[in-house]
């Protein structure tokens, strides 16, 4: 069973997962409470409002919001907001129950709550009715009612449903795979744990060609970057795809790399597109968050905002750093969308398109594809002249305005008799 498996506002099997704050929505009832929770609020919990009595205890829960952890506190405003049929509050109950958390832990209690959640549309409580249903938590062991669940959560956008339910159908669909050749991959990594870069080279390559998919991963790397063997690119795309061509999530978005930098293969973002794609449904958090540079920048695929954003939260789920950080940054439609390295960022500073060109920089992407960096840089230098000449265009009419003003005045100062008139410079012509 695939073990990326996540609960709504935590992992109550694997790693405990809060929601953060760079996930922030209108839909996100914690990030809400970040933002409104005041003491005022403090003062009136538990005088039965439903969301004041949430927000005050979800900041005592986790002990921040400036407020000292108290999970007794806690868990009375969640019973008081959850009685009152709020359902954020229901769902974190819920997961108090499941774990045990400043309760005793009680499965039952926390199917009630969830469900209850779940009626009214919540998806979290959805997703996390799902995973109790996958792993038999006070209910029996369920495979397809837990893709009803997580298909219920997903269908609204929820992100670690839709990775849920993208690990539950791999797991279905896809036979565990025996490694061939284990012995020899392991002594290979103990080899390169002790120092023995050379030795280990030699046992991971006898393996890799054996067909054990992590040694083929392991001599890929080892290849392009010159470790125990010399650098040698080509080979390091070749035995990368070996181990995609075998279903390794993590050797498929290594080859995509490849493709989009033309390392060792011919440069082409279309193909770079379709293996991290590959990479991104089988629930790989670094292939989805390829996929949503790949959309974010038009790498292989049209440019959207909306895609980009889809496969971040999604790899944002599974707490990757640098998509967290870019849903943060591309859910605000006045933010622009960015640029893949120093010289794109060189360029947009001095074209001005961070600042005027809309269709990509602000707002939804254009829709662009493009197959190689010297293309999406041809265009964006194109899109960067017309901003110039349209910014010349501007200047020179409103250096033309200025002048006809100060010609009128020039010559109502001659007509009245004035001694004082000066005649204004006409504007130099544009380069």
């Amino acid at each position: 069973m695939n073990s990326h498996l996540i609960c709504a506002g935590t992992m109550l099997v694997l790693v405990t997962f809060s929601v953060p704050s760079a996930l922030a929505s209108d839909t996100d009832p914690i990030a809400r409470c970040r933002r409104k929770l005041t003491f005022d609020m403090v003062r009136k919990a538990g005088q039965g409002e439903p969301e004041t009595d949430y927000c005050v205890a979800i900041a005592f829960d986790r002990g921040d919001m400036g407020f000292k952890q108290d999970k007794s506190r806690a868990v009375q405003l969640l019973r008081s907001s959850a009685g009152a049929g709020y359902a954020p509050a229901q769902l974190v109950l819920g997961e108090h129950y499941a774990k045990g958390d400043g309760v005793q832990q009680d499965f039952r209690e926390a199917m009630d709550l969830w469900r209850q959640s779940a009626a009214q549309g919540f998806a979290g409580a959805q997703n996390d009715l799902g995973v109790a249903y996958l792993n038999g938590w006070g209910v029996p062991k369920d495979l397809n009612e837990a893709a009803r669940w997580f298909g219920l959560a997903a269908a609204q956008g929820d992100a670690k449903a839709q990775n849920n339910l993208n690990a539950l159908r791999n797991s279905i669909t896809r036979s565990p795979r025996t490694e061939p050749a284990q012995d020899l991959y392991e002594q290979a990594v103990r080899a390169y744990k002790s120092g023995q870069k050379e030795a280990a080279a030699k046992r991971m390559l006898a393996a890799a060609q054996s067909g054990n998919s992590l040694a083929q991963q392991s001599i890929a790397w080892d290849y392009l970057n010159g470790a125990g063997v010399p650098k040698n690119a080509a080979e390091a795309a070749k035995w990368y795809r070996a181990s995609a061509n075998s279903g390794n999530s993590s050797a498929m978005w290594n080859l995509g790399l490849l493709y989009e930098r033309g390392e060792g293969v011919s440069e082409d973002w279309v193909e770079a597109a379709n293996w991290y794609r590959k990479s991104a449904e089988l629930n790989d958090p670094i292939g989805q968050r390829e996929l949503g540079f790949a959309y974010q920048y038009g790498i292989g695929v049209p440019q959207s905002r909306k895609s980009a954003l889809e496969w971040h939260r999604r790899a944002a789920a599974s707490r990757d750093s640098q998509s967290t950080r870019w849903v943060s940054w591309l859910s605000d439609p006045t933010n622009n969308i960015g640029f893949r390295n120093s010289d794109e960022q060189a360029l947009y500073v001095r074209s001005g398109l961070t600042l005027v060109y809309g269709n990509l920089m602000a707002g939804d992407p254009a829709g662009l594809a493009f197959r190689n960096e010297d293309e999406r840089f041809a265009w964006l230098e194109k899109a960067g002249k017309k901003i110039e000449q349209g910014a010349a265009e501007n200047a020179t009419r409103v250096a033309r305005s200025e002048y006809e003003r100060k010609q009128s005045e020039y010559r109502q100062c001659m007509n009245a008799g004035g001694s004082g008139c000066s005649a204004p410079t006409p504007p130099r012509p544009p380069r």
